[in-house]
């Protein structure tokens, strides 16, 4: 199926608070956003399963297939086939522990910092300079207008013969130079000092 729709959505982990995302057992899909969801967003996340130390990086979930069966009702064995089919599609790694005080399975999410990592600051950023970029635009635009009116008001001899259609073009090239030279001076002064 090719798609028309191209892109990514935000979709907040408050999701899975609603009644309808575990109404009904998972399809593969669904299992998968699922560990999206589930996936450690912090670096060196750490807590005790028992009395061990759990460390965790951004990408990676400590459960069990035993709670992912609960979870998606689905069976243990096809949870097992599930992530052997996402290891086998370099979707995921899995990393069983069993002995001690922690029977689990770390997943981790292949390509998690690629696609999550950062984002909200690229987002933030690539947000805010367009915005930026946008209003400084637009007063820039404001500001030519202004300036347009402001100056054929103080120049009445600004006619439409040819030499007054010479002028105002005159009077435009100097006016979009002087918001060029206003932009380059607002965009050197944006730019982060090494």
């Amino acid at each position: 199926m090719v798609s028309l729709v191209k892109g990514w959505i935000k979709l907040h982990r408050q999701i899975m608070d609603n009644t309808l995302y575990s109404a009904e057992p998972f399809d593969k899909l669904h299992a998968w956003i699922d560990l999206l969801m589930l996936a450690n967003s912090k670096p060196n996340n750490q807590f005790y399963v028992g009395s061990e130390l759990v460390t965790l990086q951004q990408g990676e979930i400590y459960t069990s297939e035993l709670k992912l069966s609960k979870r998606w009702k689905w069976s243990r064995a096809k949870v097992h086939r599930f992530l052997n089919t996402l290891e086998i599609q370099k979707m995921c790694t899995t990393k069983r522990t069993t002995g001690g005080t922690t029977n689990g399975t770390t997943i981790t999410l292949v390509n998690w910092a690629k696609y999550q990592s950062g984002s909200t600051t690229v987002d933030t950023t690539v947000d805010t300079t367009n915005v930026t970029t946008h209003s400084t635009t637009v007063e820039h635009n404001q500001e030519y207008i202004r300036n347009k009116k402001e100056y054929k008001k103080a120049s009445p001899e600004l006619s439409m013969d040819k030499k007054g259609i010479q002028r105002e073009i005159d009077l435009d090239a100097m006016l979009i130079d002087q918001i060029i030279g206003r932009r380059k001076k607002d965009e050197s002064m944006e730019q982060p000092v090494p």
